[in-house]
C-alpha cells in the first residue's frame, strides 16, 4: 500500500507557514510521484484552493520515474522540497536522520482533533508526530474460484486463520519439477500483509 503524506497534513502545514511572510512573497516547494491523473488532480484542485484564499503560490513537481533518485539528489544538494510524498517504508531513515521535520506543532496551532483519526493513520516518533496517511483500506483477499476448485480446495471464510491460509496456498501451489508454474498466493509489498501478520500476533511496528 503506498503511503503519503496526506492532504490535511499538508493544508495544515500550509496554513501554518502562510503566517512567516507577506502571502504574495511566499512560494512553498512540494515533490510527487505520479500515480494517476486522479490523483494528481485532486491535490491541485487543493493548491489552487489555497492560493485563492492566502495568495501562496504551491510549486509542485511530478516525477512518474525516477522519483526516489531525484528526491535523494536535492536532500544531497541541501535543496529538498517543503514537503513530499514518502512511503512509510523510508520514514524511520528520514526521521531519525534528521530529514524530516516534526508538524505536531501545526497541528497544535490549529487545535486539530488527533481522535477525528484512526491511530494507526497518525504517523509519531518519540511523541511527535510525522506524517498522516491519506487514505486505508482493509486486507481484501481476491481468490479465483475456477483454481480453488481444480485444485478441491474449499473457499475461503470468515473464519479463515493465517494457518488456513498458508495450507490453502500450499495446495493451489502447481509445480514442474522444480518450477513453480502457479503459486497458491502472491501479494505485492505495498501491501505489506506482512504487517498484518505480525499485528495479529501481538506484535508493534515502530519507525527506525
Amino acid at each position: 500500500m503506498k503511503k503519503i503524506l496526506s492532504l490535511l497534513l499538508v493544508a495544515i502545514m500550509l496554513l501554518s507557514l502562510a503566517s512567516l511572510a507577506a502571502a504574495e512573497d511566499v512560494v512553498i516547494r512540494g515533490m510527487h510521484w505520479n500515480s494517476s491523473t486522479v490523483e494528481h488532480e485532486r491535490y491541485q484542485l487543493t493548491f489552487d484552493r489555497f492560493k485563492e484564499k492566502t495568495g501562496i503560490t504551491v510549486d509542485f513537481e511530478w516525477f512518474p520515474t525516477g522519483f526516489a533518485e531525484k528526491l535523494a539528489a536535492l536532500f544531497a544538494d541541501k535543496n529538498a522540497p517543503d514537503f513530499f510524498a514518502t512511503y512509510v517504508g523510508d520514514l524511520g531513515m528520514r526521521i531519525t536522520r534528521g530529514l524530516i521535520q516534526p508538524v505536531t506543532e501545526y497541528f497544535n496551532a490549529e487545535n486539530f482533533d488527533m481522535t477525528d483519526l484512526l491511530e494507526s493513520a497518525v504517523i509519531t516518533y518519540q511523541g511527535d508526530v510525522y506524517a498522516v496517511l491519506p487514505m486505508m483500506q482493509p486486507q481484501m483477499l481476491y481468490y479465483n474460484k475456477a483454481l480453488f476448485d481444480s485444485a478441491g480446495v474449499a473457499y475461503p471464510t470468515d473464519e479463515w486463520t493465517w494457518q488456513d491460509l498458508l495450507d490453502a496456498a500450499k495446495l493451489l501451489t502447481v509445480k514442474d519439477g522444480e518450477k513453480v508454474t502457479q503459486y497458491g498466493f502472491q501479494c505485492d509489498e505495498y501491501s505489506r500483509v506482512w504487517m498484518s501478520k505480525f499485528w495479529s500476533d501481538g506484535g508493534s511496528v515502530s519507525g527506525s
